[in-house]
């Protein structure tokens, strides 16, 4: 028995580790800024296009039903791999083809590549955030922040460890993308698997204080990458080098937690066997006769505890308030298990995708369009702008699921109030960016990024908790749509609204440039405070914007968007706070800890 269960306990939280190194690669979507200008050049594409290749990347990453689908009937190990085979051929044909070994394919032809690279990401956070939420069924705050967190976290892993290692080149950067989540993937296929959930207040206690050890390795590894960034331009390149090789090393540091829960619960395997040969005077009956009665102990209660908690909590409200509840127990309600056919039915559904659709598709337009947001205000180098919406957006992310987990269960807030509260901080950011200040695109990069992991973040487990986990991975994946929908529609945007301006400058009575050359490049883009408006011409006859003008009717538009996602956010966290109270009355009852003077049902009378 005690072998048995150091095994299940192993399997879980090695497992949940290698879904973390997963997801510290599976981000890159987001490492689009990185070499798009580099693509662009290569294909000699205009805005417009270059955020076609954006918009397919993005529906490729939101295009996970079929993974979805498909991770009900086949093992997390097999969708994993699926991922990485699928990755490989789309990262390693656009490596191909901006190291120029091929000639350029047609727009459609790369917009296919593009698809590729980007759904092989769904294969792998379906994997991850499905086999993990069932293992971990009573955190699922705590496991969507940390498994985001680390997405959020590999834009900035991958942008250090390439201009460090590989002198930044792009083509080297996209080769990474190829090879790295391959092999990552392989090694994650050999653990992650769904294990029977915890089995009682001690296993719990222990996953609470795995998760506080896991969250200060991924705060740890945040900090470091922030000081890399703020720091890398004063640094040589062998320090750099060294600075690489110790993120590395952090990046497997969670593996303590599992060898010391091993070590921990050996060595209690051992003490409990020494007690009992030496209390035991008479021989211990066979494994042959209690392995059964034992295993057929431990397995009932794991499948007690497996039991979803929706169901529990629907006969804990019939039983508590019977005459009110007993029209609502005869039909489905929120908190059951719902396949995605009857979500879809549901309002519920549909405000929180609308929600998630303003927050997060306003977050990909700016993480796709940030280099040439920084380009318009005169910074050559956007690449300390991506590394921040990358470390921010995992703050953003992290404190999101924890925060979220904390308020739920001791007030009965619903998580989508953070949603909410969150925009109103992403609003602030794009006025901020809207009408620049000196620092505006750091402060602006900061807000956006923070903002954007908490939409991520929080609709994990609010889906789980609203639709059950039966059918999580159709309805999870549907509901990422929202990420290529907005991109779509506001990445659109951003490039008409960039492209016109470009002419319109071109084509006003704006100051002659013809002998600029002289000028400073500063003086000839951007000059704080008193923003110099100016067009460059390309080789190839595009237009190039420079000044706040670029990308300003973008900002507020997206603004207005956001209020009004926030007034849908307000609408459902309404609908949501009865279902939220009686999860948090149900979770007091598991865990003594919290305090039940601050029950949301007290709080009330």
């Amino acid at each position: 028995m005690g072998e048995s269960r150091t095994a299940r306990i192993m399997f879980k939280w090695v497992g949940f580790v290698c879904a973390i190194w997963v997801q510290s690669i599976a981000g890159n979507n987001y490492t689009f800024a990185n070499y798009a200008s580099d693509l662009k050049h290569v294909m000699g594409y205009s805005q417009v296009e270059l955020n076609s290749l954006s918009i397919a990347k993005d529906i490729g990453k939101s295009v996970g039903l079929l993974a979805g689908f498909l991770s009900e009937y086949l093992p997390p190990q097999i969708i994993l791999l699926i991922g990485a085979g699928v990755g490989f051929l789309g990262y390693g044909s656009t490596w191909l083809i901006i190291s120029e070994r091929i000639a350029p394919p047609s727009l459609w032809q790369m917009c296919i590549v593009m698809f590729l690279g980007g759904n092989s990401s769904t294969w792998m956070n379906t994997a991850c955030l499905t086999t993990c939420l069932r293992n971990f069924p009573q955190s699922r705050g705590p496991v969507t922040g940390i498994l985001k967190g680390f997405v959020g976290l590999s834009t900035a892993i991958f942008t250090v460890i390439c201009s460090s290692l590989f002198t930044g080149s792009s083509s080297a950067f996209v080769l990474l993308l190829a090879f790295v989540p391959l092999f990552t993937c392989m090694i994650g296929a050999i653990f992650l698997r769904e294990v029977p959930v915890s089995t009682g207040p001690e296993e719990d206690l222990e996953e609470q204080s795995c998760f506080n050890s896991l969250n200060i390795a991924a705060v740890a590894i945040a900090v470091y990458l922030l000081g890399y960034t703020l720091s890398a331009e004063n640094l040589s390149p062998s320090v750099k080098q060294g600075l690489a090789w110790i993120l590395m090393v952090f990046i497997l540091s969670p593996i303590i937690v599992p060898a010391k829960l091993f070590v921990h619960n050996w060595f209690r395997l051992r003490k409990t066997e020494k007690k009992r040969t030496s209390f035991y005077r008479s021989p211990e009956p066979t494994d042959d006769t209690t392995e059964p009665l034992l295993h057929k102990f431990v397995t009932a209660a794991a499948e007690a505890q497996h039991v979803n908690q929706d169901l529990v909590v629907d006969q804990k409200r019939c039983a508590d308030d019977e005459e009110e509840e007993t029209s609502h127990c005869r039909g489905k309600q929120l908190g059951d298990n719902y396949s995605f056919w009857q979500a879809s039915m549901s309002l519920d559904f549909w405000l929180l995708f609308l929600g998630f659709f303003t927050g997060v598709g306003a977050g990909m337009a700016t993480i796709n369009n940030v280099a040439q947001i920084g380009g318009s205000l005169g910074y050559s180098d956007v690449t300390m702008f991506v590394s921040l919406i990358s470390i921010f957006g995992f703050f953003g992310r992290l404190i999101s699921g924890t925060l979220s987990e904390y308020y739920y269960r001791s007030r009965g807030i619903p998580r989508t109030a953070w949603m909410a509260a969150s925009k109103v901080l992403m609003i602030v950011g794009y006025l901020i960016l809207a009408f620049p200040v000196p620092g505006a695109l750091h402060i602006g990069s900061i807000i956006v990024g923070c903002c954007f992991g908490f939409h991520v973040t929080i609709m994990v487990p609010v889906a789980s908790e609203m639709f059950g986990l039966k059918s999580f991975g159709v309805i999870y994946n549907v509901l990422n749509l929202d990420m290529s929908l907005g991109s779509f529609l506001f990445s659109y945007l951003a490039g008409y609204i960039y492209d016109f301006e470009s002419r319109r400058t071109a084509d006003s009575d704006w100051p002659d440039m013809s002998d600029s050359d002289s000028l400073p490049l500063s003086k000839q883009n951007v000059i704080w405070g008193d923003l110099l408006s100016s067009t460059r011409f390309t080789a190839v006859g595009e237009t190039e914007c420079y000044g706040s003008h670029c990308f300003e009717l973008l900002f507020i538009s997206m603004s207005v968007v956001l209020a009004l996602g926030f007034v849908v956010d307000v609408i459902l966290t309404l609908r949501l706070r009865p279902l939220y109270e009686r999860l948090a009355d149900f979770k007091q009852k598991l865990d003594p800890g919290i305090d039940s003077e601050a029950s949301p049902r007290k709080l009330q009378s």
